[in-house]
Parts: structure tokens; C-alpha cells; sequence
């Protein structure tokens, strides 16, 4: 696989070139294959259905990313990542906004990041993060502009009320 692919976008829009491409790299076609298509597995409900499990994502969600030379025009960040979460997120936003039945924190900031959502950091700064195969707060705490990660954290109970944290691998 290449690692830097510039696509051209022949007649198509900004987010029809983003979900040919993912489709023709990663096989993505819905929300479960989206989410693997960035690490996570799979896990299966006692009804046979089959539902991302993002804790394994942040060990491989540099898989593929979407870069943009700019924020906000049609063909920038925000938009495409608006067009990932209405078409590939969709049942992942409207579990964390069902208030009644939460398990997962409430979406966060105006581009509703909830659980499993890949993300990029945006400034060098320090964040307490989680260890989880240690069971302890991890000593590193440091992160770069520019590191991915994927939300992951805790689900829920009624006695929880922690925001999502973003696992870096």
C-alpha cells in the first residue's frame, strides 16, 4: 500500500472521492466496516449482531488518513469529517444522544466526538491519559501536534459521569 495517495477528484465531490476511496482501499461500505477500516474489531451481541469494539483502534488507526489543505471550504477538514459522521458515525452519534439509556458519554464540543471517533490532536500539550492494560494512570502524558487517536473509555453506569478520553496507542 502507498504511503501518501493524491486522488484526483474527476467531476466528483470532496466526500464522493473520500468514500470511493476508502471503499476501494478498505472494503468500507458501513459503519462496522468504517470502524475496522481504523483498527477496531468486533464484538457480538447476544442476539448474533456484530458491533465495533474500539480498544484495540489506537494501536492502528494511522492506517489511512484525510488530509486537507484547509478547514473550511467544502473540501476541508470540517466538511469531510461531517460527511464521515453522517454517513459512517450516524448510530454511534445517536447512541451517545439517547439521554435515557447512555452508556456512552454525551457527544463533546460542535464536532460531537463521541466514543470510537478517530482523532488528530491539534497542539503540543499535556493530557492524563489511562493505561488499561496496566489498570493505572499512564506516565506518559505528553501529546504532539499531530498524533492520532481514537476515543475509547469506559461505557456507563449510572454511577459514571466521565467524558470520553483519546487513546493514542
Amino acid at each position: 500500500m502507498p504511503s501518501l495517495k493524491a486522488v484526483a477528484w474527476g467531476g466528483r465531490t470532496p466526500a464522493q472521492v473520500l468514500a470511493d476511496v476508502l471503499r476501494e482501499e478498505f472494503d468500507v461500505t458501513d459503519e462496522l466496516s468504517f470502524a475496522q477500516s481504523y483498527g477496531a474489531g468486533t464484538r457480538t451481541d447476544s442476539g448474533g449482531k456484530q458491533h465495533p469494539n474500539y480498544f484495540l483502534a489506537p494501536q492502528s488507526c494511522d492506517r489511512w488518513q484525510a488530509l486537507s489543505p484547509t478547514r473550511g471550504q467544502t473540501y476541508g477538514t470540517v466538511e469531510l469529517n461531517r460527511y464521515l459522521k453522517q454517513t459512517y458515525r450516524r448510530q454511534a452519534l445517536a447512541d451517545a444522544l439517547i439521554v435515557k439509556f447512555r452508556r456512552v458519554p454525551q457527544p463533546l464540543g460542535p464536532e460531537q466526538i463521541v466514543l470510537g471517533d478517530k482523532v488528530v490532536n491539534t497542539r503540543n500539550q499535556h493530557l492524563p491519559a489511562y493505561d488499561l492494560s496496566a489498570g493505572r494512570p499512564e506516565a506518559r502524558s505528553y501529546v504532539a501536534n499531530g498524533e492520532l487517536g481514537v476515543v475509547t473509555g469506559q461505557l456507563k453506569s449510572k454511577k459514571d459521569e466521565e467524558a470520553p478520553v483519546a487513546d493514542t496507542g
